[in-house]
């Protein structure tokens, strides 16, 4: 008769194997944070070029873009959806995008009566008119993937010192810089 002989991993055996799952691992989490950093800016992009379009098309038809309105008026205002009217114009700035897309998809917050507008992160879409760098149009966007503003040094975006930070950085704007 033979003697039975067990078959056992070796401490060296499992190390490896749990070296490599380890890598793996690390690769898809990297992998995971790509993508969803890529999607969150697909969808910043998205929202910006429908409130561009809007921008275009409420001044087509009053001449002029909405002003900034807000109490912080020195650096850039959470875009509003349901406040952006000016000089007496009756028609406000929501006929211009699909307001009720913005508030079903998630793409809003609500306080109060107002809803902002929000990024593919969950952050703020920020509007400034005159712009700061489009001094004959307007500043519109998002301050990106990582929430600072530019390349993090501002105090804050609504902060007078904004206009030299908005648009750098990881930033999705219609101001790149």
């Amino acid at each position: 008769m033979c003697p039975r002989s067990h078959s056992r991993f070796t401490i060296v055996e499992i190390l490896v194997v749990i070296a490599v799952i380890a890598v793996l691992m690390g690769a898809i989490l990297g992998i995971t944070d790509y993508v969803s950093r890529k999607n969150g800016e697909a969808r910043t992009l998205a929202v910006v070029e429908m409130l561009r379009s809007g921008l275009e098309q409420y001044k087509e038809k009053y001449g002029f873009y909405p002003p900034t309105i807000g109490k912080q008026a020195n650096g850039y205002v959470k875009f509003q959806l349901d406040k952006l009217t000016s000089k007496g114009v009756s028609d406000n700035f929501n006929q211009f995008v699909d307001y009720n897309h913005l508030i079903q998809s998630g793409k809003s917050e609500k306080d109060g009566d107002i809803y902002y507008v929000l990024d593919g992160f969950g952050g703020y879409i920020y509007y400034r008119c005159p712009g700061y760098v489009n001094k004959t149009a307007y500043d519109l966007g998002s301050l990106g993937s990582d929430g600072k503003l530019g390349d993090g040094s501002a105090t804050a975006v609504t902060s007078a010192d904004a206009k030299d930070h908005f648009g750098k950085g990881d930033d999705i704007t219609n101001c790149r810089r």
